[in-house]
């Protein structure tokens, strides 16, 4: 069997008979290397899986490494809502969906509960808002 890239994990066939694909996914803090594991029963199926796995664990952390929310450890909906939309909609959905959001977060939730941090958000003062919404409108 030929030589994988670096970066594109291993592949071997167990005792069992089933394939296992490897890749490396950092350290622990002793400093040994965390490993996630993919079983398929064959070959290919297994390095389809193991490079779906690989595709997924890359964009998890490239998301990770853009969110600036983990600096800040009691974020305002305002400072979240800008970290949403940027981190985990741009690019997913279309840029139409987008821009309403932006325009309903910056419209209408922001300047009523913006300021407020996240984790004093509770589902009252969400149901206030949708009242105060519905009957006041702007």
């Amino acid at each position: 069997m030929a030589k994988r890239q670096n970066g594109k994990g291993t592949l071997r066939k167990r005792s069992d008979g089933r394939w296992e694909g490897r890749f490396n996914i950092g350290v622990n803090e002793n400093g040994k290397p965390k490993v996630k594991y993919i079983l398929a029963k064959t070959q290919t199926e297994c390095a389809y899986k193991l490079k779906t796995a690989i595709e997924e664990y890359e964009h998890d952390k490239e998301i990770a490494e853009r969110c600036t929310f983990l600096t800040n450890p009691n974020p305002t909906l305002s400072e979240w809502s800008a970290i949403w939309l940027s981190s985990y909609c741009k690019g997913i959905i279309r840029e139409s969906t987008y821009e309403n959001y932006a325009y309903f977060f910056e419209r209408y939730i922001n300047p009523r509960i913006g300021e407020m941090e996240i984790r004093n958000i509770s589902t009252i003062i969400c149901q206030q808002l949708l009242m105060d919404l519905y009957t006041h409108g702007d």
